[in-house]
């Protein structure tokens, strides 16, 4: 028997990494009867001469969508232009980062297709810092920020998420420029990128590993909407001031996240997201 971890899952294979040595397997059907399912990033135990992975071993985290487990840290990719850049869809990014216990970094790419001065690119650095979340502006063809990423990527084991088309596949090409990673253009009828990401993949990096992910233009976040209160961008340590314990940040009285948002603290575009998603959340509990 040998330890490993997983680096990628196509179709019933797991690509195995122990000390170094890769090891293609299928997992036991125990696993199904389980409902147990293998993840990228996952630690296993596995049978060496038959191939066959035999347990799981417990996990730190992990994500439904993308299926990973076990990061370090995540980068939520977000291009400043082309595909145009959508918060609520970072905040989703977000929200799930959190719920696993993770505070993101948030890399905005295509920074060289804009003025330095664009105000769009002043208001979400603002946004984001004064919610204390680490901003990185970069591009993968002027290499503007490239190092500052390389910086985070020491001894860790770091998932790339965001949107179709922002630059997750061209930023592990610059990254590890032997890859030569397929790139996807912009769709101009839907003014978003094209699937070209089709696995969960994780890659040796220097001292750490990257992970690679499909890209998506639509998160569904499975949680109850006091959960969502609790762990949305910014509202994390508001949560416990607010003088209801199950308070939704909506009409309640003594809310603390109203209050900020009242001062300025958090600005009114991600509360009208909290808002629109928190909608969402109801409607979907109410339909099951």
């Amino acid at each position: 028997m040998r330890k490993g971890f997983i680096l990628s899952c196509n179709a019933g294979n797991y690509k195995v990494d122990s000390n170094g040595e890769i090891f293609m397997c299928r997992a036991r059907g125990k696993f199904r009867i389980n409902k147990e399912k293998p993840l990228a990033g996952d630690q296993v135990i596995f049978d060496e001469k038959e191939n066959y992975l035999l347990k799981i071993e417990p996990r730190k985290n992990s994500f439904v969508r993308p299926p990973i487990a076990n990061v370090d840290q995540v980068i939520v990719i977000a291009s400043i232009t082309n595909p145009p850049i959508s918060l609520a869809l970072i905040n989703r990014f977000i929200t799930m980062s959190i719920v696993c216990g993770l505070k993101p970094i948030i890399a905005l790419s295509k920074v060289d297709l804009i003025d330095k001065d664009d105000e769009l690119l002043k208001k979400i650095n603002d946004a984001y810092k004064d919610l204390d979340y680490e901003i990185i502006p970069f591009s993968n063809k002027s290499k503007i920020g490239i190092n500052k990423i390389i910086e985070t990527l020491s001894n860790k084991k770091t998932v790339f998420t965001g949107q179709s088309g922002v630059g997750k596949s061209s930023l592990i090409n610059n990254l590890l420029p032997g890859y030569n990673k397929e790139t996807g253009d912009i769709s101009k009828a839907l003014g978003r990128g094209k699937h070209i990401t089709r696995l969960v993949e994780f890659l040796k990096y220097n001292n750490g590993w990257i992970a690679d992910t499909p890209g998506f233009s639509l998160i569904d976040i499975d949680l109850k909407p006091v959960e969502l209160a609790t762990c949305y961008p910014g509202f994390e340590n508001l949560f416990s001031k607010c003088k209801f314990r199950n308070c939704l940040h909506e009409f309640e009285k003594g809310c603390a996240v109203k209050s900020a948002i009242e001062s300025g603290i958090i600005s009114k575009d991600h509360y009208e997201i909290y808002l629109s998603l928190l909608e969402e959340l109801k409607n979907k509990k109410e339909r099951f």
